[in-house]
């Protein structure tokens, strides 16, 4: 995939150079060393594993009357 394609940030957190390290602020990355996980750099890489999906949203069962029409019908 290339850059353009994608609409992401360039930051170390989402590099496939970089590892996350103890802290949640630093990530170790191969080319630079510790750096902040907001760094980015010209060795930039794409890792599509570290992407974050965000949040799912959830399943809206139906509630008991519903279920009770349903199965008056059937």
């Amino acid at each position: 995939m290339k850059r353009k394609d994608l609409d992401i940030d360039r930051i170390c957190e989402k590099c496939e150079f970089s590892v996350g390290i103890c802290d949640d602020f630093y990530v170790l990355c191969k080319k630079k060393g510790v750096v902040p996980g907001g760094h980015y750099c010209r060795k930039f890489v794409y890792d599509p594993l570290k992407r974050d999906p965000g949040k799912i949203p959830g399943v809206m069962l139906p509630d008991m009357e519903t279920i009770d029409e349903i199965s008056d019908l059937t």
